[in-house]
């Protein structure tokens, strides 16, 4: 069982993601965070295997919670529509295992999230094209 948090300011966004972990066998969703603050202080209290967690919050940067949470048993992936490259760089520096965008299939994202749970690290294809190029 991968007990999952997710860190995104989007209420909908949160809900559909929150639906789907319910609904698929293996996973247990832990919770859900809409703030950089309650995001770190959930994550730490509730310690998931596996962490999403977008950029762009209200009361700051997502990976203020990559940074915040790097010691920890979590595994993060930062699950954003921003693809900077210097959001990339700095979320697998700061300790994400994973970068992957909004426009990724469920059926991605879920396998993203079992990949990085594994030990591995997992990277949207346009993220990787970039860095290889």
């Amino acid at each position: 069982m991968i007990r999952v948090f997710l860190a995104d300011d989007d209420r909908a966004f949160r809900r559909v993601y929150r639906r789907l972990f319910e609904r698929t066998e293996g996973f247990q969703f832990m919770d859900e965070a809409g703030t950089v603050a309650d995001s770190l202080r959930m994550i730490r209290a509730l310690n998931p295997d596996v962490a999403l967690v977008d950029v762009q919050m209200p009361d700051g940067s997502g990976l203020e919670v990559v940074r915040g949470i790097s010691n920890a048993a979590t595994r993060v992936i930062v699950l954003t529509t921003f693809d900077l490259d210097e959001y990339v760089a700095d979320a697998i520096r700061d300790g994400a295992a994973g970068f992957l965008l909004k426009n990724a299939s469920p059926l991605e994202v879920m396998t993203a999230v079992r990949a990085v749970h594994a030990g591995h690290s997992s990277l949207a294809p346009e993220v990787t094209a970039r860095l290889m190029g």
